[in-house]
């Protein structure tokens, strides 16, 4: 797909954004991958997050059939399939949805419009955002962010945030639910953990736990029967 000066200006695009791509492409033509590598290159999150929400359903998916290892930021329009790993230093941006056979580790934040899904785990340093839901084999993690969805958050083992946990369904760990600050699910959803819940929940329909968790501020408790 192309992108042209009279393309952003047609689709309402930021007019910094519009100056940026003149001054940068002298208002040739251009491939979407290349503004999106520019963009990426200098750092320009606001623009690349803007054209991924006007394109990324003319994208096709793109396989990748190792891993991703960047020092940097990595922006991808569509769908992003990995056989292996994603590891960056950066921010990873996706304009669907994002999926790794093995693991993603990001040094930035993670955003995409769709789903993040990893057979192993989810690592983030800042926060991990899907417009739909978040899916781990083993652990959901943020150091210093938030994790939120608009569906499910789901992980074989814990799902770990310090500024938070939120989504528009179910919260589900086979082991651990832990925030330092709070955990909310969404309407008549729930949130379900093998073992224990710490932190404040917010829950509008029932939390299940092997402990009634503290500080319950909306919802029912009901203890889980742990098998085995």
């Amino acid at each position: 797909m192309d992108i042209t000066g009279a393309w952003l200006k047609k689709n309402k695009a930021d007019k910094e954004f519009q100056q940026w791509f003149k001054n940068r492409f002298h208002q040739e033509a251009q491939q979407y991958s290349n503004v999106i590598d520019s963009l990426a290159a200098e750092g320009k999150r606001e623009y690349a997050e803007w054209l991924n929400i006007y394109v990324y359903t003319k994208q096709h998916a793109t396989s990748i059939s190792g891993d991703i290892i960047s020092d940097g930021d990595v922006y991808f329009g569509g769908d992003l399939n990995v056989a292996g790993s994603i590891d960056i230093t950066g921010d990873l941006l996706v304009g669907r949805n994002v999926a790794a056979c093995g693991y993603i580790k990001i040094g930035g934040k993670i955003k995409t419009l769709g789903n993040i899904t990893s057979n192993l785990y989810i690592m983030a340093d800042g926060d991990i955002g899907a417009l739909a839901s978040i899916n781990a084999g083993l652990f959901i993690t943020t150091a210093n962010g938030k994790i939120t969805a608009g569906y499910n958050i789901r992980a074989g083992e814990e799902i770990y945030s310090k500024k938070g946990i939120q989504s528009g369904g179910n919260i589900e760990a086979g082991k651990y639910i832990t925030s330092e600050t709070f955990i909310r699910a969404g309407a008549e959803f729930g949130i379900y953990a093998g073992t224990g819940i710490a932190r404040k929940m917010e829950s509008y329909a029932t939390i299940t736990a092997a402990q009634k968790p503290d500080n319950i501020v909306i919802g029912r408790f009901v203890k889980q029967s742990l098998k085995g």
